[in-house]
């Protein structure tokens, strides 16, 4: 019984040291200093194979950057019509992804061009540190 009583203190004691460990993690996101990690990533989306007009801005479209240590964390820019995009977004490694709409396909298609970097690191603090300009291709018709 002793045995026993001694244990479930020792598992109550460990429990609270694990969720101790993990509210401190998760309050990371409060710490002030944390705030002086945005970095401003800017660019250009051009389509490299528009039906009419050849190589152009792609204007008005969405471009989506993922942190690669956050699968939920996902940031969208839109282009101006001159195809420019600017956000503001915390330092790391992203994931740059693009894709068509489905038009009644299963799948949705990637659309960034074969030699279209996949990742960016915003790094910088410096404003103009972070340009990261994206080539699209559009699927067949």
């Amino acid at each position: 019984m002793r045995y026993k009583v001694s244990f479930s203190i020792l598992v109550a004691l460990w429990a609270l040291v694990a969720i101790g460990m993990y509210w401190e993690k998760v309050c990371d996101a409060e710490k002030e200093d944390l705030l002086n990690e945005v970095v401003t990533l800017e660019g250009k989306v051009e389509i490299l194979n528009h039906p009419d007009l050849g190589r152009t801005p792609a204007s008005l479209t969405t471009i989506i950057f993922q942190r690669v240590d956050c699968g939920k964390c996902l940031i969208a820019a839109r282009t101006d019509d001159n195809g420019n995009y600017k956000i503001t977004i915390g330092r790391g490694r992203y994931r740059v992804v693009k894709r068509s709409d489905n038009q009644g396909r299963s799948q949705t298609i990637d659309m960034l061009a074969s030699d279209q970097p996949r990742y960016i690191d915003a790094t910088s603090l410096q404003y103009k540190g972070n340009r990261f300009d994206v080539r699209i291709v559009l699927p067949p018709q």
